[in-house]
């Protein structure tokens, strides 16, 4: 993308000027964003503010589906018998016996509502709820959720008892459905309740509602444009001014966006645009990071101010190379699942701290968090930490001959809605690369294809500043890819009993040959497209050595099977994956409840594949680092 279409990627809004870092005043008197960040570092106290809803809480399961009749959500219910929890928590733990657990459960809490807040904007925000929900506030319903792993937030402060207590219920069900995504599987798909954060958020009236950053390097600067959205409850306010900074890793302003003034009813979109000098560009070597500050004001007042962190990176495609700011990259990695021995899918930072931590000690420079948008903390990390990251919605495995016409027409809208909100959730992160449509659907099947393609279509339309593709398994079609900016599939020709795609030569003990020859196979189909091997692995058991399921076949078909993903058209291997983690019973690897592909164990003790993925990503990077970076054909 050039300068001039980069320039162009705003909506309908007001244009701003751009003042420089010394701090001028902008034009017509208005008051100079210096004085913005002044006047809201007096009032950071009035503010925005976050209380997290943690503990307090009581939990009931209702495998007979009876709470919505008995009325649990009424105010006056009483739960003195439901058992006492705190959240993030999934069903599995909320009490004994709902291990794999499917159906409705019941959580209950209550808050005080100071009487601060009667005049102000109190947001009740959840993380994520799996799979979908219905919430009630003092027995009054506010709404529901139908997509599991993405966040979602009412308005409440209407509704509140001020200076009373309120009574929050949320009702999860995580039974599956079919027209839902992923729908009808098991695996991962089922850990359900409430399992991420949920928050009140109090803010002034009118707000900042929403902020998208692009920002790209040009030469030794770069240039950063904001789109924002600000809304007002009620008739039209006074005069209001929005300003911003842009602040650098130190904390020094490198930018200032000119105070603009404008009078609104309803929402307001504002465009900021910045030429900034001498920044350096996000990349795994260099994770540089830096904050927009905007600041909404009436008079002298700060009504509302927000941040957000973003850096200057540009990802492309040329030909069958992947560029990172116009550098050929190769991508080494491992897929991760959000699981943990202590949390499950619950939130848990921490571990995913660690777990990133190794990956990049290992010489990996990205991660595919799959198959289900995770944490947005998990984000956070892999911005900090240096780590390109595949985003992707949890459309895992559609086949449309397993739903009538009517499910797969609704399996497709909530894609597509999933797919939109992913995206508003994510955009402003650096480390994300790769939006990802699909994981392993039928995609011999018209429906399946034509869904595909329009998902990718839809995330270019709502991004064109990142690549977008879907992940294929080894029942890859024809015509398979022809919307996807890189071409990703997964294979495990090693595993004797499943299959890979058909008439494709293979021997297990050998899986690079079958690499080789599917990448040279995809790429004289589409010629001008670079290919990743999104996943490829093989399962063993801890301590386990001299059979098919021992550590050391594990470590061979890493290394065999990492040999034959190169060559000048290839842009990336990706290992099945980072950690062994829980699934289902019925769904499981001979019966194994926990999944046995992990390089590490689910309490992330290393196998011997871990050192040999250690050694064999670390060599490569060395090799491209040096400028060895495959030039011809094999």
């Amino acid at each position: 993308m050039n300068r001039r279409d980069f320039l162009k990627l705003s909506g309908a809004g007001a244009a701003a000027l751009v003042l420089p870092a010394t701090g001028a005043e902008a034009s017509g008197g208005q008051v100079t964003a210096g004085a913005v960040a002044a006047s809201a570092a007096q009032g950071d106290t009035s503010m925005r503010r976050e209380i997290e809803l943690r503990d307090g809480w009581r939990f009931q399961p209702d495998p007979w589906g009876e709470g919505e009749g008995r009325r649990y959500f009424a105010a006056d219910f009483n739960t003195s018998a439901w058992r006492p929890i705190s959240v993030p928590r999934a069903f599995d733990t909320c009490a004994p016996g709902l291990e794999f657990y499917e159906g409705k459960g019941w959580y209950r809490t209550s808050f005080r509502a100071a009487d601060a807040w009667a005049l102000r904007r109190v947001v009740l925000r959840f993380e994520g709820v799996n799979y979908r929900c219905r919430v009630w506030l003092n027995g009054e319903l506010l709404g529901e959720n139908l997509d599991g792993f993405l966040p979602f937030e009412f308005a409440i402060h209407r509704r509140l008892r001020i200076g009373q207590d309120n009574v929050l219920t949320v009702l999860a069900d995580n039974a599956r459905r079919p027209g839902e995504v992923p729908g009808i599987q098991r695996g991962w798909r089922n850990s359900g309740g409430i399992l991420r954060e949920v928050r009140l958020r109090t803010t002034g009236n009118p707000w900042i509602d929403d902020i998208h950053v692009i920002a790209e390097p040009q030469g030794r600067g770069g240039t950063v444009k904001a789109q924002m959205r600000l809304a007002i409850e009620g008739p039209q306010g006074p005069d209001l001014l929005v300003a911003g900074e842009v602040l650098d890793a130190t904390g020094q302003v490198v930018a200032r966006l000119a105070g603009l003034k404008l009078r609104m009813s309803g929402s307001a979109n504002v465009d900021f645009a910045a030429d900034v000098a001498d920044v350096t560009p996000w990349s795994p070597a260099t994770p540089a990071l830096y904050t927009l500050r905007v600041s909404l004001m009436a008079g002298a007042d700060v009504i509302d101010r927000t941040e957000t962190r973003f850096g200057f990176r540009r990802i492309e495609k040329k030909g069958t190379q992947l560029l990172l700011n116009g550098r050929p990259v190769f991508l080494t990695g491992f897929n991760r699942h959000e699981d943990s021995v202590r949390a499950g899918m619950c939130s848990d930072l921490e571990t995913a701290k660690q777990d990133l931590l190794a990956m990049k000690q290992a010489g990996c420079n990205f991660v595919r968090l799959c198959h289900y948008p995770h944490h947005p903390g998990e984000l956070d990390l892999c911005d900090e930490l240096g780590l390109l990251v595949m985003d992707e919605i949890p459309l895992w495995q559609w086949d449309q001959n397993k739903e009538d016409a009517e499910a797969n027409a609704a399996k497709l809208a909530a894609a597509r809605r999933q797919l939109e909100r992913m995206i508003a959730r994510d955009r402003n992160h650096p480390s994300i690369i790769f939006w990802s449509v699909s994981n392993e659907c039928y995609e011999m099947q018209p429906l399946i294809r034509a869904g595909n393609e329009q998902l990718i279509r839809r995330a270019r339309e709502l991004d064109p500043t990142r690549l977008v593709t879907h992940v294929a398994g080894y029942f890859w079609a024809e015509r398979a890819f022809e919307e996807d900016d890189v071409i990703c599939f997964n294979g495990y020709p090693n595993i004797a009993m499943w299959g890979v795609k058909p008439g494709a030569a293979r021997d297990p003990n050998r899986p690079g040959d079958y690499f080789r020859a599917m990448i040279d196979e995809l790429h004289e189909k589409y010629p001008d497209k670079p290919i990743m091997v999104t996943e490829f692995g093989h399962p063993c058991l801890e301590g386990v050595m001299g059979a098919q399921f021992g550590e050391d076949r594990q470590a061979q078909v890493f290394e065999d099977a990492f040999a034959g993903i190169d060559g000048p058209w290839c842009c990336g291997a990706c290992i099945w994956c980072y950690a062994d983690h829980a699934w289902p019973p019925d769904t499981s690897f001979h019966g194994i409840v926990t999944s046995p592909f992990g390089a590490v164990t689910r309490d992330r003790k290393p196998k011997r594949g871990m050192d040999v993925a250690r050694r064999m990503f670390s060599e490569r990077q060395r090799r491209w680092g040096e400028g060895r970076a495959p030039a011809g054909g094999r």
